[in-house]
């Protein structure tokens, strides 16, 4: 009489030990995937900044080129030419940089920005009124969405989650 009722009591919890193994299996799975696309995520902010870093470098070492020199002293009137090459280097470095899912990084002319900032200040923001010929930052906004010419990113799961 009483071997019985041991057995029942036995298939009980083995019953539910299968329910709630089968109710976190999914949610297990599903923090997984989460962890995976949030790790893709921080990943190719983390090159979107190694890239905008390298570009700014890039321009801001014309800063102590012979052409910024004549802009500083006056004997060249235009700062377009310099402003020109601190494009051109910062696209080209930016390029060699790649980003996750993309084989380089594009900087549109509006995400380069020249001008002068405080360097006693951290808080200083680039200030674009002042005359060229004080200029000494060069500020880079690399971006990944639908409207970049990077393209967003992308993501593993969530596309099939949607």
């Amino acid at each position: 009489m009483f071997r019985p009722r041991l057995m029942f009591t036995s298939r009980r919890r083995r019953a539910a030990a299968l329910v709630m193994v089968a109710v976190m299996v999914p949610v297990l799975l599903g923090f997984a995937v989460l962890t995976i696309d949030v790790g893709i995520l921080y990943n190719s902010r983390s090159d979107m900044q190694n890239a905008a870093d390298a570009a700014a470098l890039s321009g801001a070492s014309m800063f102590a080129s012979d052409d910024m020199v004549k802009v500083r002293t006056n004997t060249i009137a235009s700062f377009g030419e310099v402003s020109s090459t601190i494009f051109d280097r910062a696209c080209d470095v930016a390029l060699r940089v790649a980003s996750f899912g993309a084989s380089g990084t594009v900087l549109a002319q509006s995400e380069v920005v020249t001008g002068w900032i405080d360097l006693a200040s951290s808080t200083s923001a680039i200030d674009t009124g002042k005359p060229a010929s004080a200029f000494n930052a060069v500020h880079v906004l690399a971006s990944r969405s639908h409207a970049s010419a990077n393209g967003p990113v992308l993501f593993f799961f969530a596309s099939i989650f949607g």
